[in-house]
């Protein structure tokens, strides 16, 4: 963990963002291949099965993820104001908090399938594919949201090299249980939705033993435990987040069910579409996350005047990392 204060700004920053634009990069390339295992081996129902729902989930999973921009503010200013031991607390107790409440929408999630199915139009051809996916994928949807967690309070707490390693052997682990399941054991979508949920509570696990480390080494004697008395605070954080990252996705997924109901056909090309759209869209969320974690470390630091030079900081770094992948695809969109 790093005091993101310190030092040259602009160094900061750059080898601070490098990690986490990589690590989402990798973490879309991964689901490209996915995508590209799936056309490939099970064909268009295949696809179509895999990504019926991914609006859907990205819906629900915007909720956790926003709420977890705004507990990553709360563990910034702890941290830059070296209050290590309500820091540790407050982790704690809202990682408990999202996993019960990640826990609970995956249940309602399966127990509820057929609504949900057929809200968003899903093609009778496909049904059975597709539960078979969302029902393997919403029971472990707990570990999969904790990991974009842990990448969230990571980088507020100065560490972009771990998420970019762990998010290379996730990725790397996924790829090749996508690989085994599918093109060997021939377990269908079934086999791909397993994949990527042995992969994620690896990861899960990794993070647990990184952050049980790190929090030792912090120097107080205070130990770890559940405590709600920081709940409002964080929530005053938490809320616009969550609410803005859900008001951003819900038009996906209000889209989804015109698309479904064109057939699979044109589902696997929406899903295509949405791969390629959130292969691009990470670099700048990504790059962005250095200022996100920069600014609530000044806050707590009270070093305010910091802020504002970091902006500009920030903006240089956005423009040079979206101009180096987004102009690509931009000038090349047929290859």
């Amino acid at each position: 963990m790093r005091d993101l204060t310190k030092g040259n700004i602009y160094k900061t920053f750059l080898v601070f963002a490098l990690p986490l634009v990589f690590s989402g990069v990798l973490s879309q390339m991964y689901g490209i291949v996915d995508s590209v295992i799936a056309g490939q081996y099970l064909g268009e129902v295949g696809l179509a099965a895999t990504g019926v729902s991914a609006p859907f989930i990205t819906f629900i999973s915007s909720f956790i993820w926003g709420y977890s921009s705004g507990v990553s503010i709360s563990a910034g200013r702890l941290f830059g104001a070296k209050d290590y031991g309500r820091l540790k607390n407050m982790v704690l107790t809202q990682c408990c908090i999202i996993v019960a409440a990640s826990l609970l929408l995956g249940g309602l999630s399966i127990l509820l399938h057929k609504p949900i199915f057929r809200l968003i139009q899903v093609d009778a051809a496909i049904w059975e594919e597709s539960f078979r996916y969302f029902a393997v994928y919403m029971a472990g949807f707990f570990l999969i949201v904790m990991n974009v967690v842990f990448i969230h309070l990571s980088s507020a707490l100065g560490a972009s090299m771990v998420p970019f390693v762990l998010s290379l052997v996730s990725g790397l682990l996924n790829v090749a249980g996508n690989i085994l399941s599918v093109a060997v054991l021939d377990m269908g979508v079934l086999g791909i939705s397993l994949a990527t949920v042995v992969s994620a509570a690896v990861t899960f696990l990794a993070y647990v033993v990184y952050f049980i480390r790190e929090f030792r080494k912090l120097p107080t004697e205070e130990k770890a435990r559940i405590s709600f008395a920081d709940c409002k605070w964080v929530l005053s954080f938490s809320l616009p987040t969550s609410l803005q990252q859900a008001t951003m996705y819900f038009a996906t997924m209000a889209l989804s069910p015109m698309v479904n109901a064109l057939g699979p056909s044109a589902t696997a090309s929406y899903t295509v579409t949405n791969r390629i759209f959130e292969f691009n869209s990470t670099v700048f969320y990504n790059s962005s996350r250095a200022l996100g974690s920069y600014v609530p470390q000044c806050i707590g630091a009270k070093k305010y005047t910091s802020i504002k030079k970091g902006f500009w900081v920030a903006c240089c770094n956005l423009c040079f990392f979206c101009f180096r992948f987004l102009l690509p695809p931009c000038c090349f969109p047929s290859r």
